[in-house]
C-alpha cells in the first residue's frame, strides 16, 4: 500500500519519492492519515485516487523544509578555513565563484553561502570576485519564498545584529528582508536532485540538508 501510495504521488506531482527514506515517508503519511480520520493505509491510499487535491497536500508534507541562517556555524567557520581558501586560490587568476545549493528549501542556506563567501574575499581583499548561487528545490512554494527572501524575526534571531544591520533591510510590517546585493547572486530554480541533469562546473556543492531524507541508494 506504501509504494502504491507512493505511485500515485509520482503519477499526480511528477516526482518520486519511492527512493526517500521510508521511514520518513510512512510519517508523512502517518500524518495525513490522522487529518482524514483514517486508521488503514489502503482506505488512504483510496483517497489519493479519488482527490486530487490530497496528493499536493502529501507532497506539501513530504518536502520537509526545516532550515535556518547558518544552521551548525561550524559548519561556516570550517567552510571558511578550509574551502574557500582553495577556490580563491584559483580564481584569483580570472573567473566566477560558482556555488549550487542543492535543497535550498526558503533559501536560509543558500543566503548564509553567499554571505560567508562575501565576508571571506573581503578578509582576502578579493572583493571583486563575482560570486555566482544556484539554489535549487522541488518545490514551487519553497522557491517562491527563497526568491522574495522575507523572514520572521524570530527566523533572523541566530543572525546577530553585525550581519543582520548590513545585510538585512526592516520592513514596516515587521520581519526583515535580504539585501538586494545578496539577493542578486542567487538564482532560485525549482529542480528534482533525484530526477534532473545536474549543474557544471561548480566550485561548491552544498546539499547536507537534502541527503539526509534519501535511502543510501539515491545518496
Amino acid at each position: 500500500d506504501l509504494d502504491k501510495g507512493l505511485f500515485l504521488l509520482r503519477g499526480a506531482m511528477g516526482v518520486d519519492f519511492s527512493d526517500y527514506k521510508r521511514t520518513s515517508s510512512r510519517r508523512r503519511l502517518a500524518r495525513r492519515m490522522a487529518v482524514h480520520r483514517l486508521s488503514a493505509l489502503h482506505d488512504y491510499v483510496q483517497l489519493l485516487r479519488d482527490d486530487p487535491a490530497e496528493a499536493r497536500a502529501l507532497f506539501d508534507d513530504l518536502l520537509i523544509h526545516v532550515t535556518s541562517f547558518f544552521r551548525d556555524p561550524e559548519t561556516f567557520d570550517s567552510l571558511a578555513e578550509r574551502a574557500l581558501p582553495e577556490i580563491l586560490q584559483q580564481k584569483r587568476r580570472g573567473g566566477t565563484i560558482r556555488v549550487w545549493c542543492a535543497g535550498c528549501s526558503t533559501g536560509e542556506e543558500a543566503y548564509s553561502l553567499v554571505i560567508t563567501i562575501r565576508e571571506f574575499l573581503a578578509r582576502e581583499n578579493a572583493s571583486d570576485i563575482p560570486i555566482q548561487l544556484f539554489a535549487t528545490d522541488i518545490s514551487d512554494k519553497a522557491i517562491a519564498a527563497a526568491r522574495a527572501g522575507v523572514y520572521s524575526d524570530a527566523a533572523v534571531r541566530e543572525v546577530g545584529a553585525d550581519r543582520l544591520a548590513r545585510y538585512f533591510a526592516r520592513l514596516d510590517g515587521g520581519g526583515y528582508q535580504i539585501a538586494k546585493s545578496i539577493r542578486e547572486r542567487c538564482a532560485f530554480v525549482k529542480h528534482d536532485l533525484a530526477a534532473d541533469p545536474p549543474f557544471s562546473k561548480l566550485d561548491l556543492v552544498s546539499c547536507r540538508n537534502v541527503l539526509i531524507y534519501f535511502d543510501p541508494e539515491l545518496q
